[in-house]
């Protein structure tokens, strides 16, 4: 029977990799959404985490390193929740305000993660780089779907582009203004607002058939 073959893990040491990795996102989680990104060290993680330094630096290079996974995790649920949109290729504002709802809804059963991605996505450059990233998938997501986003996503149209962005910032404002600063507004006028600058952007930039 043969040995097993120098640096292959086993199972086991596979399985306690795993879980300390998943020890270090969870406290980094925790720490960045009562004390932010900024405030939080690599000590303060691994005394979280009840882990060593070394161990620290064998899952990640850095706090930020820690950060983008976190986002990583949450971006890609998100990409497809908010490109659930897609399932009409012409919503009007009653579709689009239902939508918007969904989307709050995620925001409030998830209230403690938004405030943490909320967080770390005005931390750091590279982390904001990253917003921009996930704003360009969302749209093309969207563009599966909606020719409007379907152009944004193309290139061939700045104004397209731009506005689609701007849009997925204003969806992402008000979310945060509701769900986490508690705004208080009456949320069916203010969903529609944002539902009717939707519904502008999609007639608007229809590409010509």
């Amino acid at each position: 029977m043969k040995g097993r073959r120098p640096g292959v893990l086993t199972e086991l040491q596979q399985q306690q990799k795993r879980e300390s990795r998943a020890r270090i996102v969870a406290a980094a989680n925790d720490l960045y959404a009562h004390h932010s990104y900024a405030a939080t060290s690599i000590e303060d993680i691994t005394r979280a985490a009840g882990i060593s330094r070394v161990t620290f630096y064998k899952h990640f290079k850095s706090k930020l390193d820690v950060a983008v996974g976190i986002l990583d995790g949450y971006t890609t649920s998100m990409i497809d929740d908010y490109g659930s949109l897609a399932d009409h290729a012409d919503p009007d504002v009653q579709q689009i305000g239902a939508w918007i709802r969904h989307i709050l809804s995620l925001w409030r059963n998830q209230r403690q993660a938004m405030i943490t991605l909320s967080s770390l996505l005005r931390q750091d450059p590279e982390l904001v780089a990253r917003r921009a990233q996930t704003y360009r998938k969302t749209v093309a997501k969207l563009g599966q779907g909606i020719p409007a986003f379907a152009l944004a996503a193309s290139g061939t149209s700045e104004e397209a582009q731009i506005r689609a962005h701007l849009l997925l910032i204003e969806l992402e404002d008000l979310c945060y203004e509701l769900v986490i600063s508690g705004w208080q507004v009456d949320e069916d006028i203010a969903i529609n607002v944002v539902a009717g600058h939707f519904r502008e952007f999609i007639v608007a930039m229809h590409p010509p058939q």
